[in-house]
């Protein structure tokens, strides 16, 4: 595979993924608001915040080391040590789902009332459902290593209506059984993966041999189960050891992640129904990360995986490096741009966001500021994404070890300053000590980029800033969105809905802002969306290349 289709494909699956991701939040966004009017949110509390970390603290501890290595291995003829390696993710996942769920019910603090008689049997079924979802993970690995991106998809999709399906009915029809819903729910969506993988495989193996297509490394199910042939290793130990590597830096890195709600589970600063609250204003203002730049680094460290080697770029191919270059710089300045979006024009408007969305219940108190602390932080996130996503790809197995290391570290200094600001600022403290530990990975991973750059005549982090217009255009932006958002609080004549109006105005500006001064990123983005006619992709292009003669 040369470099122009992995870019393609990279740029593929981060559509797909940002179309379903896309998808999903809008969905999420509604059921929330839904259920807000309808349930306690003292129920949101226990299931997007302890049950769900539950669910995610499991599958990202035994299996997320295990992807990251092997779905880089499409290039291996012999796959038997690689599917032997990813089995072990079944032993992973029973491990952790014994001893978190043994956690969860004997040393956190229960719910109070009648959350907590549904309380032992959602901890057991999560538990349950994570222990099935390993038992596809060969398969899945498999998939994602030779591009069978459509499967992903169309089996998220699936998982994601079966789930919103059964909870607004439940909802509707027996809100008391709310709870119940939420963990039988994600089981039928783990026994759907399960089903669904494996299934796939058994056509696809089956309409490969009927047209004489060209055959894949595996080419039975059987081909998926553990092999161990008398007199030779069982396992690939160069596979394993990077296995560990990424095992030491995804716990600390899980724990930076989701740090917000280990501190509000372990420490029960505060109430479900403030944990529910919490997480509302979290979600609404990580929704940009989750459905835009989730996607977009998965894609760029499958991309630079590879594109580059774990090894000094002076022994790489030169246009593989120029290329690699060439894309870190255009990310950075991408992502730059869209986290000052996320600032300029996400912080004036915050309150109206929620006072739409949720009413009182979320704008009393401290629900404003958390949104406009999340906006700030959609920033440090998208900068961290692409950077950390780069240096992970591409350093030496010894750098990879000390980034482990500081990933710990890291960890350390978030716990700590989490509790010193949750005590001054209550919840807002644990965005604050989110930026803090974002702050320190993104200074790790420019010098890591810069020591990486050294000697050569590349520098992707030089000149990465936006450029002067849109810098202009963002402040103008803030200014408007401002204004109406004072005017509103002030009770004018304006409708509640005006600050939201103008932001969206202001975000087609400032867009068409960043299209016009950015020539080199246009050309590269629509020469990947096929689906548009030539001809209005030359409309597009005649139009800002006029602008630019212009100014």
């Amino acid at each position: 595979m040369d470099s122009n289709e992995v870019l393609d494909s990279s740029i593929r699956s981060a559509s797909y993924n940002i179309l379903l991701q896309i998808a999903f939040r809008i969905i999420t966004f509604a059921l929330n608001a839904f259920i807000i009017h309808y349930v306690d949110i003292a129920v949101l509390g226990l299931l997007n915040v302890r049950f769900y970390l539950l669910f995610s603290t499991i599958l990202f501890v035994s299996r997320e080391a295990f992807r990251r290595v092997c779905q880089s291995c499409s290039e291996r003829d012999d796959w038997r040590k690689v599917i032997n390696l990813v089995w072990l993710t079944v032993i992973s996942t029973v491990i952790s789902a014994c001893v978190f769920s043994w956690i969860w019910l004997n040393v956190l603090s229960w719910p109070e009332g009648e959350l907590a008689e549904k309380y032992r049997s959602g901890v057991l079924a999560i538990s349950f459902s994570c222990i099935l979802e390993s038992f596809f993970e060969p398969v899945y690995v498999f998939s994602q290593a030779f591009m069978y991106i459509k499967l992903r998809v169309v089996i998220d999709s699936l998982g994601m209506i079966l789930r919103v399906l059964g909870m607004v009915v439940t909802v509707y029809l027996a809100p008391q059984y709310a709870v119940e819903a939420g963990y039988f729910g994600q089981v039928g969506v783990s026994i759907l993966y399960l089903c669904g993988f494996w299934g796939f495989f058994y056509y696809e193996f089956w309409r490969r041999k009927k047209n004489d297509e060209p055959a894949l490394p595996i080419q039975s199910l059987s081909g998926f189960l553990p092999k161990f042939p008398a007199g030779e290793e069982v396992l690939d130990w160069h596979l394993a050891k990077l296995v560990w590597s990424f095992f030491v830096q995804g716990l600390a890195k899980q724990a930076l992640t989701e740090g917000e709600k280990y501190l509000m589970t372990i420490t029960s600063f505060l109430t479900m129904a403030e944990q529910g609250v919490f997480d509302i204003v979290n979600n609404l203002g990580s929704i940009a990360v989750r459905f835009l730049l989730l996607p977009i680094e998965d894609a760029a460290y499958f991309y630079f995986t590879k594109q580059l080697r774990r090894v000094p770029l002076e022994q790489q191919d030169e246009k593989a490096v120029s290329e690699a270059s060439n894309v870190l710089f255009l990310l950075i300045r991408f992502m730059t741009l869209f986290g000052l979006s996320a600032v300029f024009l996400g912080v004036p408007i915050a309150k109206t966001v929620l006072a739409l969305y949720g009413g009182e219940t979320l704008t009393s108190s401290v629900g404003p500021f958390l949104m406009q602390l999340n906006c700030g932080l959609i920033l440090l996130l998208a900068l961290n994404g692409v950077t950390e996503g780069y240096a992970t790809a591409t350093v030496s197995k010894a750098e990879l070890d000390m980034n482990s290391f500081f990933m710990v570290c890291t960890s350390g200094v978030y716990i700590v300053s989490a509790l010193c600001f949750v005590y001054l600022y209550s919840s807002p403290g644990l965005v604050m000590a989110n930026a803090v530990t974002l702050c320190l990975r993104i200074a790790r991973s420019c010098y890591l980029i810069n020591k990486q750059y050294e000697g050569t005549p590349y520098s992707p982090l030089k000149n990465s800033f936006p450029k002067k217009w849109e810098i202009f255009a963002l402040m103008l932006s803030f200014v408007l969105c401002s204004f109406a958002s004072y005017f509103v609080s002030s009770e004018s004549f304006l409708p509640t809905w005006s600050p939201l109006v103008s932001g969206v105005l202001c975000g087609f500006g400032v867009l068409w802002v960043i299209v016009v001064n950015e020539p080199e990123s246009l050309d590269i983005v629509l020469s990947k969306l096929s689906f548009l006619p030539m001809r209005v992709q030359s409309t597009i292009r005649a139009l800002t290349r006029q602008h630019q003669r212009v100014d």
